[in-house]
C-alpha cells in the first residue's frame, strides 16, 4: 500500500504462516479423517501435504517475482487475462467470507457454553465486531493479535507433542507403551478400503486451506522476497511436524474406532492419557484457533478486496485508507457481509444456509487451479531474471502434473455423493464471475 504504511515484521510474517494453517481443522477436523479411514487417514494427510507443498513451492515462486496484495489474483489477471484475475478475486473473497462466518459461529458455540445466557449468534456477532476494530487499527495490530494466537497454537501443539510421545514411549506417568501396534490392531492399516482413505484425503487437503495467506501478507512488509521464503519454509516442516506428527500420535494413543474421537482427535488422545480438565483446556485452544482463523480470514478477504478495487473490479470505495493506511472500508465491508450471512444462518432454514456454505466449498481448489496455470505463462511472458529469487525446477512438467493432480480431486468429487453438491455449486458460481468477467466493459482505475 502507501509506502509509509505501517509494516508487518519477519517474524509476524513467519507466524501468520503457521496461523493461516492451523485451524481447528487439526484438532477437532482430523478426527472425522481418522474415523473414516482408520490408520489409513496418515497416507491421506501427507498426501494432500505433499500436493498442498507443490503448489505453495510455484505459489512462492509467483510471489517472490512479482509481490502483490492481489498475490494469484493478480498474477491470473496478468498472465491469464483479465476475466481470471476477476472471477480469482472474487472467489476467494466469498469463500473467505463464509469461512468468516463459520469461524465465528464455532466461536460463538464455544462462548455460549461458557456464558449459557449469551445466544450463539450474538456471541458469534461479537467476535467479528472485535476482530473487524482489531483489523481497522493497523496492519501491525493485525499482525500482534496474530502473532499472540498463532503462539498460543504452537505451544499448544509443541506440548502435546511432547505428552503425547511420552505416552507412547510409556514414559508419562500411568502409561503403558504403545509403539505402533493400534496402527494394525483394529481391521489393520486400511480397516475402510481405499476409498475412505480418498474421503479423509479431501478433508485433509481442505485442512490445509491458509498456506496462501503469508504470500499476501508478505507484500505489506518491509522485505516481501525474504519473507515469502521464510513462511514457505516455515509451513513445509510445520505441516509436516504438527499435521502428521500429531495425526500419528492420535493414532498411537487412540483406537481409530474408538467413540472418543466424536470429541475431537487432541480430546481423545489427552483423555486416554489421563490429562485433567483436558476437555476445558482444548476448548480455550479450539477458540484461539478459531479467532486466529476469523482474523486472517478478515485480513485476508479485505486485502483481496483492496486489491479487486484497485484494478476497478470492485467498488472504488474500497480503495480508501484510514489514516493508519488500513483499507477500513473494504474490512468494514467484508465484516458487514459476514454478519449479514450470520443473520441469514438464524433465520432462514438450514437448507438455505448449506446451499449458501456450498457455493464456495470447493473455490480454494480453482484458486491452486490457478496459481499452477498462472506459473506455467508466467515463466513464458515474465522476464527470465524474475523468477531467480525461487525457480521451481522441472518447468513445465512439474507444474503441469501438479495441476493435473489438482485438478483430478474434482473428479473425485463428483464420483463422491456427498461431495456432488459442494462440486456443483461452486462451479456454477465460477461459471457466473467468468461471464461476468469476461464481459463486463468497466475501465482500469
Amino acid at each position: 500500500m502507501h509506502s509509509a504504511s505501517p509494516k508487518l515484521a519477519t517474524h509476524q510474517i513467519v507466524m501468520i504462516s503457521i496461523g493461516g494453517v492451523i485451524g481447528a481443522g487439526l484438532f477437532v477436523g482430523s478426527a472425522k479423517a481418522i474415523a473414516l479411514a482408520g490408520p489409513l487417514a496418515l497416507v491421506s494427510y501427507t498426501t494432500a501435504a505433499l500436493l498442498m507443498l507443490c503448489v505453495m513451492w510455484v505459489l512462492a515462486e509467483l510471489a517472490t517475482a512479482r509481490p502483490d496484495l492481489g498475490s494469484f489474483s493478480v498474477y491470473a489477471d496478468t498472465t491469464i487475462g483479465r476475466w481470471a484475475g476477476f472471477s480469482v478475486g472474487w472467489l476467494y473473497w466469498w469463500y473467505y467470507l463464509l469461512l468468516m462466518a463459520i469461524e465465528s459461529l464455532a466461536a460463538g458455540h464455544i462462548l455460549h457454553g461458557w456464558l449459557p445466557s449469551v445466544p450463539i449468534w450474538l456471541a458469534a456477532v461479537a467476535v467479528i465486531l472485535v476482530m473487524t476494530g482489531c483489523n481497522c487499527l493497523s496492519v501491525r495490530a493485525f499482525g500482534r493479535a496474530e502473532y499472540g494466537l498463532s503462539f498460543v497454537k504452537v505451544i499448544s501443539i509443541i506440548a502435546f507433542l511432547i505428552v503425547g510421545s511420552l505416552a507412547v514411549l510409556g514414559i508419562w506417568p500411568q502409561s503403558a507403551p504403545t509403539g505402533l501396534a493400534l496402527l494394525v490392531d483394529y481391521g489393520g492399516f486400511a480397516p475402510n478400503g481405499l476409498a475412505a482413505g480418498v474421503s479423509a484425503f479431501l478433508i485433509a487437503l481442505f485442512s490445509f486451506q491458509g498456506c496462501e495467506i503469508a504470500t499476501i501478507a508478505a507484500a505489506e512488509s518491509d522485505h516481501p522476497v525474504r519473507n515469502v521464503r521464510a513462511s514457505m519454509r516455515a509451513v513445509v516442516w510445520r505441516i509436516t511436524l504438527f499435521y502428521i506428527g500429531s495425526i500419528l500420535l492420535v493414532l498411537c494413543l487412540v483406537p481409530w474406532n474408538s467413540p472418543l474421537l466424536s470429541e475431537g482427535a487432541y480430546q481423545a488422545a489427552l483423555n486416554v492419557i489421563g490429562i485433567p480438565g483436558s476437555a476445558a483446556l482444548m476448548d480455550v485452544v479450539i477458540f484461539t484457533a478459531v479467532i486466529s482463523c476469523l482474523n486472517s480470514a478478515l485480513y485476508t478477504a479485505s486485502r483481496m478486496a483492496w486489491s479487486l478495487s484497485k484494478r476497478g473490479d470492485a467498488p472504488q470505495q474500497w480503495q480508501v485508507l484510514s489514516a493508519r493506511h488500513t483499507p477500513w472500508k473494504a474490512i468494514v465491508s467484508t465484516a458487514a457481509v459476514a454478519l449479514i450471512i450470520i443473520m441469514a444462518h438464524v433465520v432462514f432454514p438450514s437448507r438455505y444456509m448449506e446451499f449458501l456454505l456450498n457455493s464456495g466449498g470447493a473455490a480454494i481448489l480453482l484458486v491452486y487451479c490457478s496459481i499452477l496455470t498462472s506459473q506455467l505463462i508466467a515463466r513464458r511472458k515474465w522476464s527470465a531474471s524474475s523468477h531467480e529469487q525461487i525457480c521451481v525446477p522441472g518447468y513445465p512438467w512439474f507444474s503441469a502434473i501438479v495441476l493435473l493432480l489438482m485438478a483430478s480431486v474434482f473428479g473425485i468429487m463428483a464420483f463422491m455423493p456427498e461431495q456432488r453438491s459442494v462440486l456443483g455449486t461452486t462451479l456454477a458460481l465460477a461459471a457466473v464471475l467468468v461471464l461476468i468477467g469476461r464481459y463486463r466493459r468497466s475501465p482500469r482505475s
